[in-house]
Formats: structure tokens, C-alpha cells, sequence
């Protein structure tokens, strides 16, 4: 009774936001071309998600330091977690990433999901600032750990990379 006092009370919006990222990370699973722009999509939907509700609330920066700290932890993850699958490749006619498909990303954008809502039901039900602060750095973990994240990452940071492997 518990589980679907807390399910109903959640707020249409959520349902949507897990629709449009289970639909993503669908998508993921196959080969397919994308713009850099929106390799990005998915980590910025998590940071933005992660980051609400830190914005006027106590303990601002030590939140803010966790929530650093979680991204980078979750950067240097991803990279690592991304240079186990096959690099995008640059494709210059279309100005396009080739990304491979893999279901990494469906389990990523999964888990992270699973996390800020567990969190965001435990807050609810106890508002403890370390609990929050706790989730935060877990998001923006998982959100900097998306391989999604890594590609964009990868093939910001080094174009030229993608340039020259096309042109083998």
C-alpha cells in the first residue's frame, strides 16, 4: 500500500521524463548518427534534475563541493567506461558522430533514474540535508558516468581526433 501511496503521488512530469529516457536509451542500443549537440541531451537533463532543489537551501556549498566531486569522479568513470566500447567516429559529409550501439546507456540512464527518484521519495519523506547532499553527488555521478556524456566529452575535446580517423 506504501509503494503505490508513493507512486500515485508522484507528479505526471516524472512518468514523461522516464518515458522520453527509457525511449533514449532504446535508441542507444543501435548504431546511429547523431549531432555532438545531442550526444548531450541526457547528461543535461540528469545535472539540471540533480541540481534542483540545492538553490536556496541549507548547506549550499557543501552540497555544491559533493556535487562537483560526484561529477568529476563520474567524468573520469565514464571516460573509462567509454574507452571499452568503440569510439565514435566523425563523419564529414554529414558533420554526424557514428556512435555504436550499446546498452550501457539504457543501464546508466536506468540506474541513474532509479537513484534521484529513491532519493527524491527518501527526502520527501525525511528532509535531511546530508540525504540530499548524498543524492546529488550520486546523480551527478551517474549523470558524469553516461557514456552518452563520454562520447560528447571525447569528441568535444578532440575533433580533430574524429577528423583524422575519418579520413583513413
Amino acid at each position: 500500500m506504501f509503494v503505490i501511496t508513493i507512486l500515485s503521488h508522484t507528479p505526471i512530469w516524472v512518468w514523461v521524463l522516464l518515458a522520453f529516457l527509457i525511449s533514449r536509451g532504446i535508441m542507444a542500443l543501435r548504431p546511429r548518427e547523431v549531432s555532438p549537440s545531442r550526444i548531450l541531451i541526457i547528461p543535461v537533463v540528469f545535472l539540471v534534475w540533480g541540481l534542483t532543489g540545492m538553490v536556496g537551501a541549507d548547506g549550499l556549498a557543501t552540497k555544491l563541493a559533493l556535487f562537483a566531486g560526484g561529477l568529476l569522479v563520474g567524468l573520469a568513470g565514464g571516460r573509462a567506461l567509454a574507452s571499452l566500447l568503440p569510439a565514435p567516429r566523425w563523419s564529414r559529409a554529414t558533420g554526424l558522430l557514428a556512435m555504436p550501439g550499446s546498452p550501457i546507456a539504457l543501464i546508466v540512464i536506468g540506474v541513474a533514474f532509479a537513484t534521484k527518484y529513491v532519493g527524491t521519495v527518501a527526502l520527501a519523506l525525511n528532509p535531511d540535508v546530508t540525504v540530499y547532499a548524498e543524492i546529488a553527488s550520486a546523480t551527478a555521478l551517474l549523470a558524469g558516468c553516461s557514456p552518452v556524456c563520454s562520447g560528447a566529452a571525447r569528441s568535444a575535446s578532440s575533433p580533430a581526433r574524429y577528423k583524422r580517423r575519418a579520413s583513413r
